[in-house]
């Protein structure tokens, strides 16, 4: 089980053996510096100026290429993608319905719903001229699509989990999530999630 603060034991979406086994390899793909150094044949100087910040970025790009690498590995290792390595949402939200229990069944489909759209407009923009130009150190390799959709539904699943915590704290970073989660997609340019009406005991 996956714990969120002290608010809301989440179910756990994805077997922690298939995401073990796509981490250390995820990390090898996701390296920004190899990866310029590799394509560009450039060894950058050990005395960069500012190199504590430069430093610090690239270690968080690496980060986020790593989720990206991490989770797109997990979804075809579970099936959850096509043949063109775009995520199959129709799996994808019967792989959720199948992964948590009954308790959360009503959560699950108001996730899959949402989660679904988002991510099909999201793949409409993509091969498009609207989608905007990643930073160059986050362009190629892994897409960032698995990593979305598992985001989406553990945001989702938190807004409508139905024994959520009645702490003061819990209640308004629910209230936050709740508020600010239409805004997510629209930085993208993507129609934005339908917000969903809290349970009584949030209000």
């Amino acid at each position: 089980m996956t714990r969120i603060a002290t608010c809301v034991t989440l179910p756990t979406l994805i077997p922690d053996d298939v995401l073990s086994a796509c981490k250390a390899n995820a990390s090898q793909q996701a390296n920004p510096i190899q990866n310029i150094t590799g394509r560009f044949n450039f060894k950058p100087p050990k005395n960069l100026p500012f190199g504590g910040m430069a430093g610090s970025l690239m270690k968080s790009l690496a980060s986020v290429k790593t989720s990206f690498c991490q989770y797109e590995c997990a979804f075809k290792n579970l099936g959850l993608l096509d043949d063109s390595g775009k995520v199959n949402v129709d799996a994808a939200s019967k792989g959720l319905a199948s992964a948590v229990p009954s308790e959360w069944q009503a959560a699950a489909q108001v996730a899959a719903t949402n989660c679904s759209a988002t991510l099909t407009s999201m793949y409409a923009m993509m091969n498009s001229s609207k989608m905007p130009t990643p930073p160059p150190m986050l362009q190629g390799g892994c897409k960032p699509c698995s990593f979305f959709f598992r985001s989406c539904v553990v945001a989702q699943l938190y807004l409508n989990a139905p024994d959520f915590s009645t702490d003061a704290k819990c209640t308004s970073d629910r209230k936050a999530l709740s508020q600010c989660i239409t805004n997510v997609p629209a930085l993208l340019g993507l129609p934005p999630m339908p917000k969903m009406p809290l349970p009584p005991n949030t209000a």
